[in-house]
């Protein structure tokens, strides 16, 4: 077995060495969560000002209402298939519920951190407004460097067991720099700014040189593969994808499985990785593994969106 995230799935005997190493580089080309939080920063500073506390509760609340009913469908049977682990204390059973603790689904291990930057963002934002960008970019640098020195030094692990929930204190350090990038992006319009310059000197031939842009940055990603420059390494992806130009049907499809991402972020891990790693394997190629637990994993958040629609939309 090959650790992936936090979960285990078997080695892919099927590919020679030289595809394996494409198919984990290729793979590492976007970190979601840099991703991810890059674009949280750049959707809230649009919408900042109208924010307030009631419509921030709101949303965290959302966000864990989701997270119930995924453990609502998964914990039984986990703890089914999985009696030694599952559901373990109650201690342990609250942590997890609450995100916490990950130990149910390490791949949660994201959300914590996510929901404390997400209740600050109102004043993050106006921090940044108010601000000269480039003061903000060499804070929010420094505090990376520090997240980084001491991840090295140290270990995310021996934080976990020697400090427990502040482990999320420090996640929240390694958010502010793509969180603050997106805003800054937003602020100072680089996504415009970009178009604009592509537009003035490539007019004629715009969506082949994108293409080739996007293509360098994903040969570069595939050499250079060092987790340092995350936030750095998903900002290039990050401009020029709105300028591929993508026809209105495609866009949909992302724009509906957008919708979908939080919840399948949350529960892929559960499928691929806890408890039907064999079934999901079976497809044995790993472009096969991807697309039946991408298809699981949307089956599902269609469900977790179905039971908070009828039971909870109402009042939020």
């Amino acid at each position: 077995y090959r650790g992936t995230g936090g979960g285990k799935i078997p080695d892919i005997v099927y590919l020679n060495e030289i595809h394996q190493w494409g198919v984990v580089r290729f793979s590492e080309i976007c970190y979601p969560v840099s991703l991810y939080v890059l674009l949280t920063g750049y959707g809230l500073y649009c919408t900042f000002e109208n924010s307030t506390w009631v419509k921030i509760l709101k949303k965290v609340a959302y966000i864990y209402l989701h997270l119930w009913i995924i453990f609502l469908i998964f914990l039984p049977i986990a703890s089914y298939m999985v009696p030694d682990k599952y559901p373990g204390s109650i201690g342990e059973f609250l942590k997890n519920v609450f995100s916490i603790s990950t130990s149910y689904c390490t791949e949660q291990w994201f959300l914590f951190p996510y929901l404390i930057i997400f209740v600050f963002s109102k004043w993050i934002c106006r921090f940044v407004q108010s601000h000269d960008s480039k003061l903000i970019l060499l804070l929010n640098a420094i505090l990376y460097v520090l997240y980084l020195v001491i991840y090295k030094r140290v270990g995310v692990g021996v934080i976990s067991s020697h400090f427990g929930i502040l482990v999320n204190l420090y996640f929240v350090m390694a958010f502010c720099f793509p969180f603050s990038l997106g805003a800054i992006a937003k602020k100072e319009k680089w996504v415009e700014r970009v178009s604009n310059w592509i537009d003035n000197h490539f007019r004629q031939r715009k969506g082949w040189y994108v293409w080739s842009m996007l293509l360098v940055v994903i040969a570069f990603r595939m050499v250079v593969h060092n987790q340092s420059i995350q936030p750095l390494a998903v900002l290039p992806l990050f401009l020029l994808f709105p300028l591929l130009g993508i026809k209105d049907k495609a866009k949909s499809v992302f724009i509906y499985l957008g919708k979908h991402s939080m919840n399948i972020w949350l529960i892929h891990g559960w499928i691929c990785f806890y408890l039907f790693t064999d079934v999901i394997c079976m497809a044995k190629y790993p472009m096969g593994i991807f697309l039946v637990t991408l298809v699981w994993s949307l089956l599902v958040s269609i469900v977790v969106d179905f039971v908070y629609k009828h039971l909870f939309a109402r009042y939020f």
